[in-house]
């Protein structure tokens, strides 16, 4: 089974008081990822920009500067994971929040 594991940031909240403190959490999720790659539930993940910086692109071709929903929360990185169960799933989701100092949502993909 594969999870789709989202980071959520927030445009009025910091969640590192400190640059130390976010290269702390750098260093956390750097070690998260070796241990996911290390035990076969990696494939993929990463940053994402910030939402300022995104481009939207609607079916009818037309396309804008920015998100396509502006919100209060935004996704600032992710991850999708194999794992055996949604009990695995969720155990690497609470490290995964533990790791960035963020709030992370997980949600199954779909078959």
């Amino acid at each position: 089974m594969q999870y789709f594991l989202t980071v959520h940031g927030r445009k009025d909240i910091n969640p590192y008081d400190s640059e130390e403190e976010m290269h702390a959490a750098f260093e956390r999720v750097g070690r998260f990822n070796q241990k996911l790659q290390d035990n076969g539930h990696w494939v993929m993940g990463g940053g994402l920009v910030a939402p300022d910086q995104a481009v939207t692109v609607m079916p009818d071709g037309s396309q804008s500067e920015g998100p396509y929903y502006d919100a209060e929360t935004f996704p600032s990185g992710f991850w999708i994971i194999e794992v055996e169960d949604e009990n695995q799933a969720i155990d690497l989701t609470h490290e995964a929040a533990e790791a960035c100092a963020n709030g992370v949502e997980m949600r199954a993909i779909a078959d």
